[in-house]
């Protein structure tokens, strides 16, 4: 398995050369693209079974389907806000203000 997992690199890296020469850059871009494949055998990727997540790399940060969740996640945030119930207050109820200095003081509703 080792020496498989050795001719793999070493053809990867070849590769890598030809549109490279940075041979530093060439190995860190085959260890993020090895850590994030999954293996045949177990079906997860060296990444999720020792950090529990995959690693992000610059197309991470470009998918259109992570720009989507974020915006379904921003517009289930701004939902939760506006639809949570408004609060009623009674005429002459007590209550707590907070003025511009950040001191809370005791105020009392006034309905017109």
């Amino acid at each position: 398995i080792e020496a498989e997992a050795a001719e793999m690199e070493r053809g990867s890296m070849l590769k890598m050369e030809a549109s490279s020469n940075d041979v530093d850059k060439n190995k860190c871009n085959f260890l993020i693209s090895y850590r994030n494949t999954p293996h045949s055998t177990t079906g997860e990727t060296p990444a999720i079974r020792m950090y529990g997540r995959s690693l992000r790399s610059r197309l991470h940060q470009i998918k259109p389907v992570d720009i989507q969740k974020r915006e379904d996640l921003q517009t289930e945030k701004e939902k939760l806000l506006f639809d949570r119930p408004t609060r009623e207050f009674q005429d002459k109820q007590p209550v707590y203000v907070q003025v511009s200095d950040k001191t809370w003081k005791p105020a009392k509703i006034l309905k017109p």
